[in-house]
């Protein structure tokens, strides 16, 4: 299980050709990186980070729509927002956009690395699990603040797996991933399910010192507000793509097919309990409807 603190058996010393498998998937991100701006949102992500940053509060109204223009509304991802003003007003026109969505991926692909040679130090099995996950997040690969998502919940995965020395940072790490994006509920499920999973009182406790953290950035209360409207727009949510059940016979989202055949392999082979299951289900279920 990818949080348990074994490292298996010592791989050898040196470097072997096959290490340089590792290498493919950080060139993935660089190619799919390098790509032109396809995102509809990203134009008034810019826009709304700098009419926060020219009134110093964040949005809570619509000012984009002209059928809702006015009405009570919030922002998910002011944090970043400010930040994309400040690039546009730093560097001026976009040429900074693929640069930060290269290392926003690049980052997370480090981590994801880190996250499975924690688990399996050898590096063909680290190298194709790898390109698997590059391959899913490949359509996120744009500017938009689930990219940054996907840093701090791989980051969440990696601070949980060295947690006596990393646990703390989950209180920080969810004051911003509340600030950037309202797929914060996730890391609160991992939570939530490690703690039952290990019965680490430790992870109980920063997980309500992060439930707090939610609590302290510019929205408040609106934090959770969002989310709970958003949680109950099941409607809305059908007609956005990320939210239709995937296509699992599609080139895109085919290879998550590969994840569920790895753990029925690796519960065969005994690598995985019953109550890893705790942790593993309900994440399969999510990823099998969204």
């Amino acid at each position: 299980m990818a949080f348990d603190d074994g490292h298996g058996e010592p791989s050898e010393r040196g470097f072997r050709a096959s290490h340089a498998m590792v290498l493919v998937p950080f060139v993935m991100v660089g190619v799919l990186a390098s790509r032109t701006i396809i995102d509809n949102g990203f134009l008034w992500h810019i826009r709304a980070g700098a009419v926060q940053a020219a009134a110093k509060q964040v949005l809570t109204v619509d000012i984009f729509s002209y059928t809702a223009n006015g009405e009570a509304w919030r922002t998910q991802a002011w944090l970043l927002e400010l930040g994309y003003a400040w690039m546009e007003g730093t560097f001026g026109g976009l040429a900074w956009a693929n640069w930060m969505v290269f290392v926003l991926a690049i980052t997370a692909t480090g981590l994801l690395a880190l996250s499975i040679f924690h688990s399996t130090p050898a590096p063909i099995p680290t190298a194709l699990i790898l390109v698997v996950g590059v391959w899913l997040m490949g359509p996120f690969v744009q500017p938009r603040p689930v990219l940054v998502s996907y840093v701090l919940s791989i980051a969440l995965v990696v601070i949980l797996q060295h947690r006596d020395r990393m646990l703390w940072t989950i209180v920080p790490l969810f004051w911003v991933w509340a600030a950037v994006h309202s797929s914060w509920p996730i890391g609160g499920l991992l939570l939530v399910t490690e703690w039952l999973r290990t019965r680490d009182q430790r992870i109980f406790r920063v997980g309500i010192a992060a439930a707090v953290a939610t609590l302290l950035t510019a929205h408040g209360l609106g934090t959770w507000e969002t989310v709970i409207k958003f949680g109950g727009s099941a409607e809305t949510l059908a007609l956005i793509e990320e939210w239709k059940v995937p296509d699992f016979v599609s080139v895109v989202q085919g290879p998550f097919l590969l994840i569920l055949f790895g753990i029925i392999v690796a519960a065969i082979r005994g690598r995985i309990t019953m109550r890893d299951l705790i942790t593993i289900v309900p994440f399969v279920i999510i990823g099998m409807n969204a």
